[in-house]
């Protein structure tokens, strides 16, 4: 199965799909541009609106999965996804809830857990805000450690943030993808995993076997940055 992994879309959708061209799935590292209302959005919403009216009617053919990042309409998609692990929030694209693991593909599954969003002090030790809905809280890191081993780990926030070691530690993923985002190390792997760091509206494409990730794009232990 080849998968496209991206860093955030920022609602350039489009682009992304042909980008993918040709992919199994295309997983997104957060700010995939979720705005159904774009006059929420603080910058340029992007296509998500009008593909959510209707407006851009084109079918998105290559399944999309993603986790939320800091621009991305966070409350409306945690009404989305309600208790459920998930939520289709357009035809064909998924969202992957805070700290929950689904399975894609059906001849060869993979499993994919997702932190998304940034650390606060504040969320993280329960005292929430007009801003949290931002922010990872440490329910959603424990939930995410709780979920068990996974095949691909994507974490929105920097590998050095709070919890996000155990986090890798107790999922014991065979990849892990992340944003490029500024002001953050970059790794190659995190004990002894390749890490895949994207820049906006960056991609690249790896094939996953029943067992692994096959390197063609990444030496093992060595990840990639772009």
């Amino acid at each position: 199965m080849i998968l496209s992994l991206a860093g955030p879309i920022d609602g350039h959708i489009s682009e992304a799909l042909s980008a993918a061209k040709g992919s199994d799935w295309l997983c997104c590292a957060g700010d995939f541009g979720v705005w159904p209302d774009p006059a929420l959005s603080s910058g340029d919403a992007g296509e998500f609106a009008s593909r959510y009216i209707g407006a851009t009617n084109d079918q998105i053919r290559t399944p999309v999965l993603t986790i939320s990042g800091v621009h991305d309409d966070n409350r409306w998609l945690d009404r989305r996804a309600s208790h459920t692990g998930g939520a289709e929030i357009l035809s064909n694209v998924h969202f992957l809830r805070q700290g929950f693991k689904t399975t894609i593909g059906s001849d060869v599954p993979c499993r994919v857990t997702g932190l998304g969003r940034a650390y606060s002090p504040a969320t993280y030790d329960g005292k929430y805000n007009s801003r949290s809905h931002r922010h990872y809280s440490r329910h959603d890191l424990e939930r995410a450690c709780s979920s068990g081993p996974t095949d691909l780990l994507i974490i929105y926030e920097s590998l050095d943030a709070p919890g996000i070691r155990n986090l890798i530690f107790a999922t014991r993923p065979k990849l892990i993808l992340t944003n490029n985002l500024p002001n953050r190390p970059f790794y190659k792997d995190v004990q002894g995993i390749p890490v895949i760091t994207l820049g906006r509206q960056k991609q690249v494409q790896v094939e996953w076997t029943k067992n692994h990730f096959i390197p063609k794009y990444f030496a093992k232990g060595h990840g990639i940055s772009a």
